[in-house]
């Protein structure tokens, strides 16, 4: 029976929902290890298991945060897996990338690529064994196709004729290589047709029709046995790890847009490439649409902040800094930027407030101690200056800017052979950063 419409509208949000706090706490430096996330790919897994029993198998690789919300995994118990807490979903050992819930027959969360598909021919196998009429669904994302350990796994299938329908999820990169680069075949479906397994090609942004197309793949197995292979063309929200040509990465992201002009993680990716080419304006404003999506994406206000700061709108970006702090507190890098910007509008005691906030997040932050250093030297507050200038160095020695802002204090302090020293280390630096091959 296939599940209400609204049902699985409101499964799709949550899952976006679960995912972009996910990406919040993990910039946050709340969550250890990986995560990697589902945003743009909901329709694909919602429309799987409205397609499938309660009691078939589901398997999957790392990006499983989804799959777990989809399957009935409560979104406590998968935070909480994030967060390491025993409360999680494996007890905190397991992480993004482990996702385990055998009550609703999510087996896993697999980190290796490709390692799990094997191990769901197996639990096909075990279904087929007991004469069970379950169905086991494997996703995977496009970089699995080329593993020895897949081939082995589909041939094994074909030959047993198991009931398990191969679900990938063709976002167009394995992380950050384009699939165009990695895999030979115009089409990854086609690799099913080498084991003599029939292959359907589904819109993984339409959730009626992964559903649909799945109920009918579904159907068949149960009728008689054997497997199958579905591709499903989906968009990936981040595309961070993007490495064609800039415009590739923009086409990719309006292209995204254009189906979902709430993607507020696509708004944010597409500003910071337009800003880090000089279309701050054209950045800005889709910073602003991220926030109209979600006012709580403390990385959008961050990032609109320092696009304003970069345009001479300081007041808005200091405005939009201290509204990333109220989500994430606990950020050194915002401080550290907010306390800049605070110093440039001579608000000295308030920057260096920021300062010391930075470093008592992140006492081995060499910049806030530079710019504590450079704020005291502004306020005449000489020896003061030297020691946080000193503690810079000590955590980077090979800075050339921190030698020269030591040099010119001890020059005010009337210590000659000190700033002679400190100068003739800043220029000793710069000529090796000059040098063919330097790695500065």
């Amino acid at each position: 029976e296939q599940r209400d419409e609204v049902e699985m509208l409101s499964l799709m949000l949550l899952i976006r929902r679960f995912e972009e706090r996910a990406s919040q706490q993990y910039q946050a430096q709340k969550i250890g290890g990986f995560c990697h996330l589902y945003i743009g790919q909901e329709a694909v897994v919602t429309g799987a298991v409205a397609a499938v029993r309660d009691d078939d198998y589901i398997i999957t690789a790392y990006r499983d945060h989804a799959h777990a919300l989809a399957r009935g995994t409560s979104a406590n118990a998968c935070m909480a897996e994030l967060f390491g807490k025993e409360t999680g979903c494996s007890r905190g050992l397991g992480g993004s990338m482990h996702f385990f819930d055998r009550q609703h027959h999510m087996y896993g969360g697999h980190a290796i690529v490709g390692a799990h598909v094997p191990l769901a021919v197996g639990m096909a196998f075990a279904i087929k064994y007991r004469g069970e009429d379950r169905v086991t669904l494997c996703f995977f994302g496009d970089g699995a196709i080329n593993q020895g350990s897949f081939h082995e796994a589909l041939n094994l299938a074909a030959l047993y004729k198991l009931p398990i329908v191969f679900i990938c999820e063709n976002n167009l990169f394995a992380m950050g290589t384009s699939v165009k680069r990695s895999t030979s075949l115009k089409q990854i479906v086609d690799r099913a047709e080498g084991y003599d397994i029939p292959g359907e090609i589904v819109d993984g942004m339409n959730f009626r029709e992964v559903r649909d197309k799945l109920a009918e793949i579904i159907a068949s197995i149960r009728r008689e046995s054997h497997p199958a292979f579905v591709e499903a063309h989906t968009n990936l929200g981040n595309f961070l790890a993007l490495q064609g040509s800039r415009q590739e990465a923009i086409a990719h992201l309006r292209q995204a847009l254009k189906i979902d002009p709430a993607f507020a993680n696509a708004h944010n990716t597409l500003g910071n490439i337009l800003a880090d080419g000089g279309e701050l304006d054209d950045a800005i404003e889709h910073f602003r649409k991220a926030l109209q999506t979600d006012p709580q994406l403390a990385m959008v206000h961050y990032n609109l902040g320092r696009t304003l700061a970069r345009r001479g709108d300081i007041e808005l970006a200091v405005t939009h800094y201290r509204a990333a702090l109220k989500i994430t507190p606990a950020d050194p890098d915002i401080h550290n930027n907010l306390g800049l910007l605070l110093a440039s509008q001579g608000k000295l005691d308030e920057a260096t407030t920021q300062f010391r906030e930075a470093l008592r997040l992140n006492p081995g932050y060499a910049k806030a101690y530079f710019n504590l250093g450079k704020v005291f030297s502004q306020q005449d507050r000489l020896d003061q200056a030297v020691d946080y200038f000193q503690q810079a160095l000590r955590i980077q020695p090979a800075v050339a800017e921190i030698h020269e802002n030591l040099a010119r204090v001890f020059a005010r302090q009337g210590k000659k052979s000190e700033a002679v020293r400190e100068y003739e280390e800043a220029l000793r630096l710069i000529e090796l950063r000059r040098k063919p091959g330097s790695a500065g």
